[in-house]
């Protein structure tokens, strides 16, 4: 009985498909892609850092390594949920004549049209990868 008829290359794609599965498996929610540019400060609120990796629900800020002159990103550090309010402050008169501040508005990133699509594309690859990798095993 031969157990690979085909010989050994019939294991390459189960390999491969198998450990883009487990790596797609493996991200830990912030670190879907590096945004640049002034959007950084205005999410950090903080004009210091060249860049941020962000994610569906959070986002990773690096750190300043001065023995190598440059920013990397630890992935031990945890992730910094997004915490975005409106800046706006409606001011409001009682009438007794003393001023009224509104709490602020928190503002959801992710509640947008193509987050949303972004997010359910990214379960349904995973579910799919992950079964298109058990049917070639």
């Amino acid at each position: 009985m031969i157990i690979l008829p085909h010989g050994g290359y019939a294991l390459i794609p189960a390999t491969l498909a198998t450990m883009a599965w487990m790596t797609s498996l493996s991200l830990d929610g912030c670190d879907y892609a590096r945004l640049t540019g002034p959007a950084v400060e205005s999410l950090t609120n903080s004009n210091i850092y060249p860049y941020v990796e962000i994610g569906f629900h959070s986002y990773r800020i690096p750190s300043f390594y001065s023995d190598f002159e440059l920013w990397k990103l630890r992935f031990s550090d945890p992730c910094v949920a997004y915490n975005i309010f409106d800046e706006q402050q409606h001011e409001d008169f009682d009438e007794e004549g003393k001023q009224q501040f509104d709490a602020p508005v928190v503002i959801d990133p992710t509640g947008g049209f193509f987050w949303s699509i972004g997010s359910m594309s990214h379960k349904i690859g995973t579910i799919v990868g992950g079964a298109a990798t058990m049917f070639l095993w």
